[in-house]
């Protein structure tokens, strides 16, 4: 079945900031032990204050967070801290032109990113060690 058959899918498209889908996130109750995802697809989010997924620890192990369709143009240093148990990243369709050097601080080395869609490319962040696609991201429903 589906991400949503075995594990939780946590939807924030109602949401017009990150920060307010991060107040929707923390008022809800999680009893997921196999993974949920957390999606943030087509929002306009523009920026992701470092840190904003810091306090997510408690929430049990976070699979995928589709960021997809965004207008994020820049990834900061320290962004996906708290995010340690993430297996996929989808940033596709945004307008990233740059992932500064520690951005993905907090990731797993096994963390596989998705980047088409972006004026930055996987070569881009080759130096990075992340496993990462220049096409298609899977869909989560």
């Amino acid at each position: 079945g589906s991400l949503a058959d075995s594990g939780a899918l946590i939807e924030c498209s109602h949401t017009r900031t990150m920060n307010k889908a991060m107040v929707v996130l923390q008022e809800k109750t999680l009893s997921s032990n196999r993974g949920f995802v957390l999606r943030f697809w087509n929002l306009g989010i523009t920026h992701i204050k470092p840190g904003a997924f810091r306090r997510l620890g408690g929430f049990g192990a976070i699979k995928h967070v589709p960021l997809s369709g965004n207008d994020l143009a820049r990834i900061e240093n320290g962004t996906f801290v708290g995010l340690d148990s993430v297996e996929e990243l989808d940033l596709t369709d945004n307008k990233i032109e740059r992932i500064d050097a520690r951005a993905l601080d907090g990731l797993a080395s096994r963390t596989k990113l998705w980047l088409k869609g972006n004026p930055v490319t996987c070569a881009d962040i080759a130096s990075l060690a992340f496993s990462c696609e220049d096409q298609s991201s899977p869909q989560y429903n």
